[in-house]
């Protein structure tokens, strides 16, 4: 019950914390490097020995299929006909935009592109991502990224659909999701992540910088109150958290850190699930990882533990 408690406030930190115009602190430390590409108004971005496309543009939740075929289309799909497009729009999730382009009559061939809500880089650092996703594409866990942009990311489509709450807890589905979890828990931390504190840490850290004291929103304000207490206590919460759980020991391994139903595909093709959407992976206890995913049992609407 504590730690559900503790979780239960932690998506209240993350739902609250864009009061704040903080930015956040990014996970990756090594600097970038940026280089052109032979495609006009294409770089390349590195970071240690990771490099993607980087694409120098913004696009919106009205223009995306319009700058898809203008600019995107060149890069990840030159053989497509742009005048053949069709599009797909998914549940992104409380940070993203998400849909899918493809050609008409074509959609086993899907092209993904996801586009940050208002405030998503305090919550997320897009060039750790990418590392990430570069990572598991060459483990065979993920499809490929195909190019960032300023506020979007393009990549490959994870064929099947996402799991319903009520299924996570079928034993044959919860089987699938073990052998899933632990694939993603073979792969070895990249690189720039290891030597850094644990996630759940780390997040909680720059979460709670971001925290105001209190809310001019009297309806928020008392929200908070009522839930919370203040910041100080949550302070002292987490401190005694750090102390208290680090001594279990938990093996630090690489983790997902946000297995909900809708970030769980069932592929009915070969009989198997798979992990998307990795924005808020990287090092974390094992524990964790598993411990996170017995909560989403409750499901995103009404976290009732």
């Amino acid at each position: 019950p504590g730690m559900a408690s503790w979780l239960v406030k932690a998506f209240f930190l993350r739902s609250h914390a864009t009061q704040s115009l903080l930015r956040p602190n990014y996970v990756v430390s090594l600097p970038a490097r940026y280089t052109m590409t032979e495609q006009p108004g294409v770089e390349e971005r590195s970071i240690g020995n990771f490099t993607w496309k980087y694409v120098p543009c913004e696009v919106s939740t009205d223009n995306y299929l319009d700058r898809f075929r203008k600019t995107l289309l060149p890069i990840v799909r030159p053989t497509w006909n742009p005048n053949q497009l069709d599009h797909t729009v998914f549940d992104g999730g409380m940070s993203n935009f998400l849909a899918g382009i493809y050609e008409e009559d074509r959609a086993e061939d899907t092209v993904l592109i996801r586009i940050d809500r208002q405030d998503t880089e305090i919550f997320s650092n897009r060039d750790s991502e990418a590392i990430i996703m570069l990572t598991l594409n060459e483990a065979g866990l993920l499809p490929p990224l195909y190019c960032r942009l300023k506020n979007a990311m393009c990549y490959g489509f994870a064929k099947g659909r996402n799991l319903t709450v009520e299924e996570m807890q079928d034993k044959a589905m919860m089987e699938r999701t073990t052998r899933a979890l632990a694939r993603l828990h073979a792969v070895k931390i990249p690189a720039p992540f290891r030597g850094q504190k644990p996630q759940v840490w780390a997040n909680c850290d720059k979460w709670l910088e971001l925290l105001p004291s209190e809310y001019s929103d009297p309806k928020k304000n008392e929200s908070f109150r009522s839930t919370i207490g203040s910041v100080k206590v949550l302070h002292q919460e987490l401190e005694r958290l750090k102390m208290e759980l680090s001594a279990c020991q938990s093996q630090l391994i690489f983790c997902h850190n946000d297995t909900v139903h809708r970030n769980l595909i069932y592929n009915s093709d070969d009989d198997s699930v798979s992990l998307i959407d990795f924005e808020y992976s990287g090092p974390n206890f094992l524990s964790f990882d598993i411990g996170n995913h017995f909560c989403g049992f409750v499901g995103l609407d009404d976290m009732n533990y």
